[in-house]
């Protein structure tokens, strides 16, 4: 056995069966065989998909984190992407342990039933639960069971000091079965945009119980609070970018270059700017638009692009891989961002530190990364006039576009640089993990 009577588990020490929480001994031979074990910190992600195109945000995030020394694992809920292979090396993320859903995980499950026959019990009856008021969440909850199932067996073979889900949603399936059968594994959660306005019980529930929810925006904590979660465990902490290695390339502007970087999907809203594009070059009639991502919504905003009065001035790019994206904004004047409900989109914080200067709407959160004489303009959402207006004045203006790149990019590296964010990060995680392990040794004297 590994450590006393009436010690918690943790997944580093033992995440075995137990009858009650933190009375009963840890019973599982594979934990007892790690604990004590002097190492690096561990950390594991639990997300929905490794790596995501569109989330280069988390991909820089992990990268860093393993680059400080951590020893990090990353679980996902989903499949590999197709292009899986080349998308890790364009993130550099190749070299960073992550296992994906397999139709293995299927077989693996009743393989993992008699060790875990309780949890996968419990896992079930609590996906039901969330899942009972929305179909969606009822079936996606059970079609995830196998893989949650894995996932957990993974986690308990590895034992890592942090657990931290990447979203909330279906990952806090995961976080529910740790912090009831390993409360001494420490269990973080990251809340920042579609996982708020979802609300799924599950993330409220497994928020409530978590040691640190994390955040990327001061605008979500009223939401967070809502939730039930004590101001103290919660730490706003950007989503940062390599500011010094974007800065390390010069920026080579094309004059009347405006670009737009979003998912081809209906909430981004990227016909707006097509329509505010059109309204720019009845007074740019050399501007040009460079259109970045792709998405469902390709076809249709195709179709509207090749209206007389933008036929042949408007290209769409596709996905393309991240280091193209900065040399795109390298080049561009002007980025225009039209979404309806990003949280302080990244490309935006990317633009500026390419000396992009944004025209972007007024979503929640992004006034903590533009204002006024700051990194750009702020327009209404769905007035594309007024971003018309907006884009304009930055192209009749160079000097206005110098001056609010230069205030932004002293804003970035205040507040959103990479690895300064980061290691508050690691703080807080040891912080919580030095005072489970402190409370454990005094348990044990």
């Amino acid at each position: 056995m590994c450590g006393p009577v009436g010690q918690a588990p943790s997944l580093r020490g033992a995440c075995g069966p137990r009858q009650t929480p933190n009375t009963n001994p840890p019973d599982d031979p594979i934990f007892s065989l790690m604990c004590n074990a002097a190492s690096a910190l561990k950390v594991a992600f639990v997300t929905m998909r490794w790596p995501v195109q569109t989330e280069t945000f988390s991909a820089a995030n992990v990268r860093e984190i393993a680059n400080r020394g951590v020893q990090v694992k990353v679980c996902a809920l989903r499949s590999r992407v197709s292009n899986w292979s080349r998308l890790t090396s364009e993130l550099g993320v190749e070299g960073i342990a992550a296992t994906s859903a397999r139709w293995g995980d299927v077989f693996s499950t009743f393989g993992h039933l008699r060790s875990r026959g309780r949890q996968a019990l419990q896992m079930a009856i609590r996906a039901t639960y969330w899942g009972r008021n929305r179909l969606r969440d009822l079936i996606s909850g059970i079609l995830l069971l196998p893989r949650c199932i894995v996932i957990f067996e993974e986690l308990a073979q590895w034992g890592p000091d942090v657990v931290h889900l990447l979203w909330g949603h279906y990952p806090s399936i995961i976080g529910w079965v740790i912090k009831r059968h390993a409360p001494r594994t420490v269990l973080t959660m990251f809340l920042g945009g579609y996982d708020l306005r979802r609300e799924y019980p599950g993330s409220i529930e497994v928020a409530r119980q978590a040691d640190l929810i994390v955040t990327q925006a001061m605008a979500n904590l009223p939401k967070i609070n809502r939730f039930g979660v004590a101001a103290e465990r919660v730490a706003v902490i950007r989503d940062g970018i390599d500011i010094a290695s974007i800065a390390r390339v010069p920026p080579r502007k094309v004059r009347y270059r405006v670009v737009t970087v979003a998912r081809l999907v209906a909430k981004k809203r990227v016909d707006h700017a097509l329509h505010a594009f059109a309204a720019v070059r009845r007074f740019f009639p050399d501007a040009t638009l460079r259109v970045i991502g792709d998405g469902p919504e390709r076809p249709r905003l195709e179709k509207l692009a090749s209206d007389q009065t933008l036929r042949g001035k408007v290209e769409f790019l596709g996905f393309i891989p991240h280091c193209e994206v900065l040399n795109e904004l390298r080049n561009a004047e002007v980025m225009l961002h039209t979404s309806e409900e990003d949280v302080i989109p990244n490309a935006a914080k990317e633009a500026v530190a390419c000396g992009c200067a944004v025209v972007v709407t007024d979503t929640p959160g992004i006034r903590e990364l533009i204002s006024p004489g700051v990194g750009g303009i702020i327009v209404p959402v769905g007035d594309y006039a007024a971003g018309a207006d907006a884009v304009a004045l930055l192209l009749r203006e160079p000097h206005l576009r110098v001056h609010l790149c230069n205030a932004g990019i002293a804003r970035l590296q205040e507040e959103f640089d990479l690895s300064h964010n980061i290691g508050k990060l690691l703080e807080l995680w040891q912080t919580r993990v030095d005072k489970y392990k402190g409370d454990s040794n005094e348990a044990a004297r």
